[in-house]
Order: structure tokens, then sequence, then C-alpha cells
């Protein structure tokens, strides 16, 4: 109903009901005033989601701005991957350069995976969230075996002797269960946001564009190119 029906309708009980002209003029006043109440507050009320709306666009354009779509030089992730390897995380994320591994394929990744001895890496599963704190594991109906370079076969060995040792300081505190290649420190699965979180903090530390953990695959797409053109690719 329109506010110039209801206007009217209420003008007719109000003519119907009143018993004399002065309540008449009463009740007529206090209705317009009502009404114009009400159109102001509507007028308020659409002037200030015009103002949310447009605190919206200027966040998410800032949010867009610092986060770039386009993927890392050599520079930039040789930046990355030499502070990485500071803060002992420099596996995971060289494998991912190399593999070209999604967020959630990475927190699934199983030893039972990865062949050392013929020097592959075979994606299976993937983890994603489906709500607000939940998340559930896929799994591929073809999976995809990936070709590890010598060095990512060298760290992976080394981080998988590492990953022993931690079990057996940690004793009955480490899950076993899982089988991970890059778990959280009691053996459990990391979560996406987590390891996001990590991604984060290291390229502000390193002091490096932003991209999403998204964009290294995409890096890893523009360093396979390279490669293929015999272009300097990482050592």
């Amino acid at each position: 109903m329109t506010i110039r029906i209801v206007k009217e309708n209420k003008y007719q009980v109000i003519y119907d009901q009143g018993k004399n002209q002065f309540g008449k003029r009463m009740l007529r006043s206090k209705v317009f005033n009502t009404l114009k109440e009400a159109e102001e507050f509507k007028a308020n009320l659409l002037q200030n989601e015009d103002t949310l709306f447009n605190k919206s666009l200027k966040v998410k354009s800032k949010y867009n701005q610092m986060e770039s779509k386009e993927p890392w030089s050599y520079t930039e992730a040789k930046q990355f991957l030499e502070l990485a390897e500071k803060e002992n995380k420099d596996v995971l994320y060289d494998t991912v350069l190399y593999t070209g591994l999604r967020l959630g394929e990475v927190c699934t990744l199983s030893w039972d995976d990865v062949n050392l001895m013929e020097g592959t890496l075979t994606v299976k599963r993937y983890i994603e969230r489906i709500g607000s704190g939940q998340y559930k594991t896929f799994t591929y109906r073809i999976p995809r075996t990936i070709q590890l370079p010598a060095h990512i076969i060298n760290k992976l060995d080394t981080h998988m002797k590492k990953q022993e040792q931690w079990k057996i300081d940690m004793g009955d505190a480490y899950n076993n269960g899982f089988s991970l290649v890059f778990p959280n420190k009691n053996g459990t699965l990391m979560k996406p946001i987590s390891l996001n979180n990590q991604f984060e903090l290291l390229i502000k530390k390193a002091g490096v564009r932003k991209i999403s953990f998204h964009g290294l695959r995409r890096t890893h797409n523009r360093f396979m190119i390279q490669k293929t053109l015999n272009k300097p690719f990482f050592k």
C-alpha cells in the first residue's frame, strides 16, 4: 500500500468517526504530521544506505588495490622465498611455486601422495569451506600427478626426516592419524584460513607486493612458461 492510499484511507476513517469540526482538524493535523515524519524517515534511511554502500565500495576498492592479481616477478618470488627460509617455511612455498598446488590441496597433501623415489606428487583431494567455521574434504574423480624437480625432492626428503624427529619429540601429543606433509605443529590438518593468514604475514615481513594464495599458482604458471622459453627459473 502506498503512502497516498494510506493517507486517503486514514482521512476517511477520521471523517467518519469525527464528531465535530474541531476534532476533524486536530485528527487531520496529526495524520499529516505523522505521514510527513514517515517521509523524512524514509529519505534519511535511503541517504544512509547510499552512504554505507559508497563506503563499502571504497573499502572494496582499497582492498583490491592492496591485493594484486598480477603474478610475482622472479625477483619478488625470490625475495619472498628467502624470508620464508628464515622462518623455516620455505619447503611449503617452494613446493607450491613449483607445483602450482591450490590452497585446499596443500592442506590435505599426504605423504602417501608423494613418491620421493620416483620424484612425483599426486593431487587427490582438497579441502573447502562449506559454512561458518566448517570445512569438508573432497576427492578428485581424476587425480593429477606432477613431476618434481630434484631440489624439491631433496627439500621434501629433509622435511620428512625433520617431521619424523618432531613426532618423536612430541610423543603422544602428536596426531599420527593424518600423515600430512604440511600439518599443524601437533600433526592435525591446517585449515586453509590459517595457512592463508600465515602467507599474508610472510608477505608483510618480506616486503613484497601482496597477492592472494592463488596468486602463487598464477606465478607458477608464469615461471613454467619462462622455463619453457629457456628463461631463468628458481635454482
